[in-house]
């Protein structure tokens, strides 16, 4: 009976060589925005850098650039995905007071949710699709009430900056006294009382 053969033992690798490391995922700009709301979320506006984001991707911040041109525009994109949040009705111009409340409701807990989301507002013009989206509704809810076109686009205007300015307060709250996903209405000044000015 024959002895199994023994096996050949083991080259060791050259030192030079490097095993082929596994394929990343691709880069989006989706992705991109998610890992900076990861960011945001854990060290704020201050905090947030390209570097910060990139490495959260396990990349470099060079990268990023091929999908995001600067941090502002990533600040935007930010902004734009955490309005996605804000779920408004069909606009319904017989109850546009009601519904300009909950404009201001929806957008509150949507900037509530994310640490420093209500800052990245200040001195910058908020634009994007859901930006765009919701300035169309707030239109096709107060233009059948006789208001002005340009009126509308104040009212849009003050009450962002508005609710901005509201969260931004709340935030500054000691944890104690913070209710983020809070919905008492009582605590939102009355938005309708702008569009009657």
């Amino acid at each position: 009976m024959r002895e199994p053969p023994v096996p050949a033992p083991a080259i060791p690798e050259p030192p030079w060589y490097r095993p082929e490391a596994a394929p990343r995922v691709p880069l989006t700009r989706e992705a991109i925005v998610d890992a900076a709301l990861s960011v945001l979320d854990a060290v704020g506006m201050d905090g947030l850098s390209m570097r910060r984001v990139a490495q959260e991707l396990g990349t470099g911040a060079a990268s990023l650039y091929w999908h995001v041109r600067n941090k502002d525009e990533l600040f935007q994109l930010v902004f734009d995905r955490v309005t996605r949040e804000v779920v408004l009705p069909e606009p319904d111009p017989a109850h546009w007071q009601e519904q300009l409340k909950l404009l201001g409701y929806e957008m509150r807990k949507a900037l509530s949710k994310h640490r420093d989301v209500a800052r990245i507002s200040f001195g910058r013009v908020p634009t994007g699709p859901q930006m765009a989206l919701l300035t169309e509704w707030l239109f096709t809810l107060l233009q059948p009430v006789g208001i002005p076109d340009r009126a509308i686009a104040y009212i849009g205007d003050v009450a962002g900056l508005y609710v901005g300015a509201f969260c931004f307060e709340e935030s500054l709250l000691p944890d104690r006294r913070r209710h983020p996903a809070r919905t008492d209405r009582r605590d939102v000044p009355r938005l309708h009382a702008v569009a009657t000015c």
